[in-house]
């Protein structure tokens, strides 16, 4: 019964990486487009 509440607890540990995982992905995506609208507006005061 050890044996099962550790495989549990452990896929609960490896659930919740993957879900920070994919916060960080998304938080990623946004700095990517922030930086992207960034260089867009520099970009455009430059010339």
């Amino acid at each position: 019964m050890h044996r099962i509440e550790s495989f549990l607890e452990a896929n609960t540990q490896t659930q919740q990486v993957i879900q920070d995982m994919q916060d960080i992905k998304s938080y990623l995506h946004i700095n990517n487009t922030l930086l992207t609208e960034i260089k867009d507006l520099l970009e455009t005061q430059t010339t």
